[in-house]
Protein backbone atom coordinates (compact mmCIF):
# COMPACT_ATOMS: atom_id res chain seq x y z
CA UNK A 1 0.00 0.00 0.00
CA UNK A 2 1.40 3.40 -1.03
CA UNK A 3 0.40 6.41 0.98
CA UNK A 4 -0.36 9.59 -1.00
CA UNK A 5 2.72 11.32 0.43
CA UNK A 6 4.85 8.44 -0.93
CA UNK A 7 3.55 8.77 -4.49
CA UNK A 8 6.14 9.47 -7.17
CA UNK A 9 6.49 13.09 -8.27
CA UNK A 10 8.41 12.18 -11.40
CA UNK A 11 10.52 9.68 -13.26
CA UNK A 12 14.27 9.51 -13.82
CA UNK A 13 15.61 7.59 -16.80
CA UNK A 14 19.27 6.56 -16.69
CA UNK A 15 21.17 5.05 -19.60
CA UNK A 16 24.73 3.89 -18.96
CA UNK A 17 26.57 4.17 -22.27
CA UNK A 18 30.26 4.00 -21.38
CA UNK A 19 32.99 4.42 -18.76
CA UNK A 20 36.58 5.46 -19.40
CA UNK A 21 39.94 5.38 -17.66
CA UNK A 22 38.81 3.02 -14.92
CA UNK A 23 41.39 2.14 -12.29
CA UNK A 24 43.18 -1.16 -12.67
CA UNK A 25 42.48 -3.51 -9.80
CA UNK A 26 44.28 -6.80 -9.60
CA UNK A 27 44.82 -6.89 -13.39
CA UNK A 28 41.18 -7.87 -13.87
CA UNK A 29 39.10 -5.89 -16.35
CA UNK A 30 35.46 -6.92 -16.16
CA UNK A 31 33.44 -3.80 -15.25
CA UNK A 32 29.72 -3.41 -14.67
CA UNK A 33 27.69 -0.49 -13.28
CA UNK A 34 25.13 -0.50 -10.47
CA UNK A 35 22.75 2.46 -10.58
CA UNK A 36 20.69 3.19 -7.47
CA UNK A 37 17.91 5.66 -6.70
CA UNK A 38 16.28 5.31 -3.31
CA UNK A 39 16.01 1.62 -2.50
CA UNK A 40 15.92 0.52 -6.16
CA UNK A 41 19.08 -0.83 -7.83
CA UNK A 42 19.67 -1.73 -11.46
CA UNK A 43 22.77 -3.36 -12.98
CA UNK A 44 24.33 -3.31 -16.42
CA UNK A 45 25.82 -6.33 -18.08
CA UNK A 46 29.50 -7.08 -17.44
CA UNK A 47 31.95 -5.97 -20.14
CA UNK A 48 34.94 -8.29 -20.22
CA UNK A 49 38.58 -7.45 -20.87
CA UNK A 50 38.36 -3.63 -20.86
CA UNK A 51 38.88 -0.57 -18.66
CA UNK A 52 36.95 1.57 -21.17
CA UNK A 53 33.66 -0.34 -21.46
CA UNK A 54 30.98 0.63 -23.97
CA UNK A 55 27.45 -0.72 -23.79
CA UNK A 56 26.47 -0.82 -27.48
CA UNK A 57 22.81 -1.52 -26.72
CA UNK A 58 22.37 0.10 -23.32
CA UNK A 59 19.26 -0.57 -21.30
CA UNK A 60 17.38 2.42 -19.93
CA UNK A 61 16.78 2.15 -16.19
CA UNK A 62 13.60 3.86 -15.00
CA UNK A 63 13.26 5.06 -11.41
CA UNK A 64 10.32 6.66 -9.63
CA UNK A 65 11.32 9.92 -7.97
CA UNK A 66 9.62 10.70 -4.68
CA UNK A 67 11.48 13.87 -3.69
CA UNK A 68 14.12 16.17 -5.18
CA UNK A 69 16.58 15.41 -2.39
CA UNK A 70 16.92 11.78 -3.53
CA UNK A 71 20.36 10.75 -4.75
CA UNK A 72 21.26 8.83 -7.86
CA UNK A 73 24.45 6.83 -7.43
CA UNK A 74 26.46 5.03 -10.10
CA UNK A 75 29.09 2.59 -8.90
CA UNK A 76 31.43 0.70 -11.22
CA UNK A 77 32.62 -2.67 -9.99
CA UNK A 78 35.01 -5.26 -11.34
CA UNK A 79 33.35 -8.63 -11.68
CA UNK A 80 35.53 -11.17 -9.94
CA UNK A 81 34.57 -14.59 -11.16
CA UNK A 82 35.98 -16.13 -7.96
CA UNK A 83 33.70 -14.16 -5.65
CA UNK A 84 29.92 -14.22 -5.47
CA UNK A 85 27.85 -11.07 -5.57
CA UNK A 86 28.34 -7.37 -6.21
CA UNK A 87 29.18 -6.64 -2.59
CA UNK A 88 32.37 -8.66 -2.86
CA UNK A 89 33.44 -7.19 -6.21
CA UNK A 90 36.06 -4.41 -6.04
CA UNK A 91 34.88 -0.83 -6.63
CA UNK A 92 36.53 0.81 -9.68
CA UNK A 93 34.77 4.18 -9.67
CA UNK A 94 31.69 6.07 -8.58
CA UNK A 95 29.58 9.15 -9.18
CA UNK A 96 26.50 10.50 -7.48
CA UNK A 97 24.23 13.51 -7.72
CA UNK A 98 21.01 14.76 -6.17
CA UNK A 99 17.98 14.94 -8.38
CA UNK A 100 17.49 18.54 -7.27
CA UNK A 101 20.95 19.50 -8.57
CA UNK A 102 20.24 17.68 -11.82
CA UNK A 103 16.96 19.54 -12.27
CA UNK A 104 18.63 22.90 -11.55
CA UNK A 105 21.41 22.20 -14.07
CA UNK A 106 18.81 21.29 -16.71
CA UNK A 107 16.82 24.48 -16.07
CA UNK A 108 20.02 26.51 -16.39
CA UNK A 109 20.73 24.82 -19.74
CA UNK A 110 23.92 23.23 -18.41
CA UNK A 111 22.81 19.70 -19.35
CA UNK A 112 20.37 18.17 -21.78
CA UNK A 113 20.45 17.65 -25.50
CA UNK A 114 20.29 20.91 -27.52
CA UNK A 115 17.55 19.53 -29.77
CA UNK A 116 15.29 19.11 -26.75
CA UNK A 117 15.56 22.73 -25.60
CA UNK A 118 12.44 23.92 -27.47
CA UNK A 119 10.37 20.95 -26.34
CA UNK A 120 11.55 21.46 -22.76
CA UNK A 121 10.64 25.13 -22.81
CA UNK A 122 7.20 24.32 -24.22
CA UNK A 123 6.46 21.57 -21.71
CA UNK A 124 8.01 23.27 -18.70
CA UNK A 125 9.79 19.98 -17.90
CA UNK A 126 13.35 19.84 -19.27
CA UNK A 127 14.72 16.48 -20.33
CA UNK A 128 17.36 15.42 -17.84
CA UNK A 129 20.64 14.04 -19.14
CA UNK A 130 23.70 13.67 -16.97
CA UNK A 131 27.19 12.63 -17.93
CA UNK A 132 29.33 11.42 -15.08
CA UNK A 133 33.02 10.61 -15.22
CA UNK A 134 34.07 7.56 -13.28
CA UNK A 135 37.56 6.36 -12.59
CA UNK A 136 40.92 7.89 -11.77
Amino acid sequence: HIRSEDAAVGTLRVEVQRCSNLSIFDKAKNPYVVCKVGQVEERTTTQTGTLDPVWRAPRTFVFDVHEASQLCSLNVYNSDMNMAGAFNDPLLGRAHFSLHDLEEAARAGMIGPPSAAAAAAASGHPPLRRSASLGR
